[in-house]
């Protein structure tokens, strides 16, 4: 499309910080620019991920110029001042953005680190479609549904073939998928994980931090808390939430919570309504 823009865009206020979704989509959008668009300027209160799909978007953030090229994928964390480029660019992009108390671990996580553009491959339009549909109906299934879809998107990115994970250990790789497969066993620990896999605790935290950014004790968490919030969203009570999700007391759970959403259970999930 030429000299002529193109913009669809959906946006969400933002929640106070105790009442967002542990993910949550703030907005999403789909740009196709003409030769003389230059980005907008100003301070963003979220995370931002644009995915190019055509032509060469330069913009500039916190005053360095950052070009987003197609098939790429690149993030900026939050507070990060976005501002025009000195010549103007032509292209095609699409974006969502986020925050919420796990969008940094997520990003962590997947191994997608701010400021470092990479082949993602081609974005999945489709899905960023849907993305755009549920963003558009303010309801709150349509919430929760975007949150997933964001999820996916950056899950497709991180699978890239071209995407460069840190080297893998094998030791490392063995950690998550006990993880990822028993997380919801109240038993599974750091310690049950280093013995099953006949390490030392303290090494097996080492290497699992250097791989990944972050211990293996808060990777357990990430996902006992993702699985929480899912069902606490769905309707169940928070005790039936805690224990499926690998919490042996509900007590504790709900203190954890607070400390990490702002809000116990119960009121977290009204707030949502």
């Amino acid at each position: 499309m030429t000299d002529m823009i193109k913009i669809i865009r959906y946006s969400r206020p933002a929640a106070e910080p105790g009442t967002r979704l542990p993910l949550n989509v703030r907005s999403a959008g789909w740009m196709v620019t003409d030769k003389q668009w230059r980005h907008a300027t100003g301070t963003v209160d979220r995370i931002n991920v644009y995915w190019g799909i055509s032509g060469v978007i330069k913009y500039t953030v916190n005053g360095e110029l950052f070009t987003t090229l197609p098939d790429e994928l690149l993030t900026f964390p939050f507070d990060s001042e976005m501002g025009p480029a000195a010549e103007p660019s032509e292209g095609e992009f699409r974006w969502f953005t986020l925050d919420g108390p796990l969008a940094n671990q997520t990003l962590q996580l997947l191994g997608i680190k701010f400021f470092e553009p990479f082949h993602a491959g081609k974005c999945p339009k489709e899905l960023h479609h849907q993305l755009l549909e549920a963003m558009r109906i303010l309801l709150p299934y349509s919430i929760y549904q975007a949150e997933a879809l964001a999820y996916e998107l950056l899950t497709r990115a991180a699978m890239s073939p071209n995407f460069k994970l840190p080297q893998n250990n094998p030791a490392v790789t063995q950690a998550l998928a006990l993880i990822d497969a028993e997380y919801s066993d109240p038993y599974l620990n750091v310690n049950a994980l280093a013995e099953r896999l006949g390490m030392n605790r303290s090494v097996l935290t080492r290497i699992f931090k250097q791989q990944l950014g972050m211990s293996p004790s808060a990777y357990l968490e990430l996902q006992r808390l993702r699985l929480a919030t899912k069902l606490i969203e769905s309707g169940e009570t928070v005790k039936d939430a805690a224990y499926c999700a690998g919490y042996a007391d509900p007590r504790y759970f709900a203190r954890l919570f607070k400390a990490r959403f702002g809000l116990p259970p119960c009121k977290w999930r009204h707030s949502l309504q």
